[in-house]
């Protein structure tokens, strides 16, 4: 271990009841593996709750709650946040698609509550001044989302932005049954044009930053995604990111990095297309083959993600595409706090 990374270690702690909460700090640094303390989580945590996915993250310090039954000595929810002293800011997620909240079926508003309440004390200590949240759509959790979304507000915290997320729910029907018209003449296009559109096993992660790069340089905006950060998820979790292409030959024609958050969902990350192939819309074929995959293993729902354009700002053509593609809309909720 390096010397100037110290392991996690126990900060604070709140009882209440038949429940309690621990807050560790933490270093995150990829050169030195180590993990909290082992826990028994009543859930299973989604890949960016995972120790080893924070530590990509972020290489600054992080605090992670954890909240415990006293009676089954389980963790029924936790999140991990990041603080900036200058600002006196604290969020989550470090650096993910979401964060916040991620609990158990079942748990009372109550408890959630004095999870909220023990972190306020303790930012209030560290002269934080906000707390935000983003937080995951709707449907990774429908039960869940409306008691943690009474739960933010019961502690005083404004949604401050909601965007529309669109998913695919996986079933035993066909792709072409969920597309639209449209989309079932693209797809036979690229078909006849005998494209092949399967999962790229062991990609070679220069090869799939370039495509990527180079598809959103063509298009007039950067790739936010900084190549270490794209290396280090496709080669420290080659089970969990997964590359999808649609091949022309040997030419990649689109591709896309999917992430998989659970057992149940696959987050489609990075789609790219090389604009060369714009005509025979080689991402609705990309689109085929990751349901395909899904109802190959059993997952549940393929997350489309939120439609906005390279500003941040609703794309609304996006969005359409998605509806075409058989996605469904859930909201996706960026909470925050002011203390005082």
């Amino acid at each position: 271990m390096l010397k100037d990374v110290k392991p996690p270690r126990l900060i604070a702690t709140w009882k209440e009841a038949d429940y309690e909460v621990w807050l560790y700090k933490w270093a995150a640094t990829t050169k030195a593996k180590f993990s909290l303390p082992q826990v028994v989580t009543s859930f299973v945590p989604y890949l960016y709750n995972r120790t080893d996915h924070l530590q990509t993250q972020t290489t600054g310090t992080l605090y992670t709650f954890h909240l415990i039954n006293r009676l089954t000595n389980e963790v029924v929810a936790l999140f991990h946040a990041v603080t900036d002293e200058k600002s006196h800011l604290m969020w989550s997620p470090p650096m993910a698609p979401f964060g916040g909240i991620q609990c158990a079926e079942l748990i009372p508003k109550s408890t959630l509550t004095f999870l909220l309440d023990c972190l306020y004390k303790w930012a209030l200590s560290q002269r934080i001044n906000t707390i935000t949240f983003k937080t995951a759509p709707a449907v990774y959790q429908p039960q869940q989302h409306q008691v943690l979304h009474q739960a933010y507000k019961k502690a005083g915290y404004v949604p401050i932005e909601q965007h529309t997320s669109h998913h695919i729910s996986v079933s035993d029907r066909s792709f072409t049954e969920l597309i639209s018209g449209a989309e079932r003449r693209r797809l036979r296009k690229g078909q006849r044009a005998g494209f092949v559109a399967r999962l790229w096993h062991k990609p070679d992660p220069e090869v799939v930053y370039t495509f990527i790069n180079k598809s959103r340089q063509e298009q007039g905006y950067p790739l936010t995604l900084p190549r270490e950060k794209l290396l280090d998820l496709l080669n420290l979790f080659p089970a969990e990111v997964l590359v999808f292409g649609v091949y022309d030959g040997e030419i990649i024609a689109a591709l896309t990095v999917a992430i998989q958050v659970s057992r149940d969902i696959i987050y489609n990350f990075l789609p790219a297309d090389n604009l060369q192939y714009r005509t025979y819309s080689p991402t609705v074929m990309l689109n085929e083959a990751l349901y395909h995959y899904c109802q190959q293993e059993g997952v549940k729902i393929v997350d489309l993600g939120i439609s906005l354009d390279h500003h941040g700002q609703p794309k609304p053509s996006l969005a359409r595409f998605k509806e075409r593609l058989g996605g469904i809309s859930s909201p996706k909720i960026t909470y925050s706090k002011e203390l005082r």
